[in-house]
This record gives C-alpha cells, sequence and structure tokens, in this order.
C-alpha cells in the first residue's frame, strides 16, 4: 500500500497524497482474489483470509489516523475516514458473501435421518449399523415388526 505523507499547511495536517493512496486502495480492492464468487470450500477459504488482509489495511489506516489526530485535527481525519470507509465497505461485501455461502452449506452438514428396515435379530449387525451413523453423522430408526 502506498504509504500516506502528510504536511502542514496554514497549521493543518493535510494528506499530500491522499489521491495516489486513495486509488492505489482502490486498485487494491479490485484484484480478482476479492472479487470472487464462492463455489467451493476453497474459494470461501481464500475470500476468508483476502477478507482478513483488507482488514489488517484499514486497521493501519485506523491506527495512524488515531495518532496523528490525537496530537492535530484537520481534513486529516476525514480523509483517513474516507479510506478507511472504502475498505470497511468491501469488507462488509465479502462478509455477505461468506455468509451467504455458509448458510447455504448448512442445510450439508446437518444430521440426515433415514428409515431402514432390518429383518435380523443380531444384536452385533445392529450395533454397527448405530456406530457406522455415528460417524456419518446421521440417524437411524430401527422399525420392528
Amino acid at each position: 500500500m502506498e504509504e500516506i505523507n502528510s504536511k502542514l499547511e496554514n497549521g493543518v495536517l493535510v494528506i499530500d497524497n491522499f489521491e495516489a493512496v486513495k486509488n492505489n486502495v482502490l486498485e487494491f480492492i479490485n484484484e480478482p482474489k476479492f472479487n470472487v464468487e464462492i463455489l467451493s470450500d476453497l474459494d470461501y477459504k481464500d475470500l476468508k483470509q483476502a477478507r482478513t488482509e483488507i482488514n489488517k489495511r484499514q486497521k493501519e489506516i485506523t491506527d495512524g489516523r488515531i495518532k496523528i489526530t490525537k496530537a492535530f485535527c484537520g481534513e486529516f481525519e476525514a480523509k483517513c475516514k474516507e479510506i478507511e470507509k472504502i475498505l470497511k465497505d468491501k469488507s462488509a461485501e465479502i462478509g455477505d458473501k461468506l455468509k451467504a455461502y455458509k448458510e447455504a452449506k448448512e442445510p450439508e452438514n446437518k444430521m440426515k435421518i433415514y428409515t431402514i428396515e432390518v429383518k435380523t435379530a443380531d444384536i452385533n449387525l445392529i450395533a454397527k449399523i448405530k456406530t457406522l451413523c455415528e460417524k456419518a453423522n446421521c440417524e437411524i430408526n430401527f422399525k420392528e415388526e
């Protein structure tokens, strides 16, 4: 990320290269890795990691703004907040994609219920079936006749 250069103008701290930093951030958030559709668990993992990158950059800007604004005031804070908002909005957009994917995936992870008819009194066989079901995250209802 382009470093923020600041200077004092008429006693007010201003970002000397605001447009360059803002354009750098806009290019950064428009990289392909931040704009993928989630079609698999790998896409989900990659997009989650990409969101972490965005959040890290936003935190750098926020921390710098807070540090400087404690000593100075002026346009600097408003410009930093504008850049932070760009990053925060992109992070929220990615968060919505991650949440939608996870919610769509939830039914796959829920327990499946099957009903089978076993025509045996073999307790060992029934125990094996129950063990297999526990491992596969499913439930079997045994029907007695």
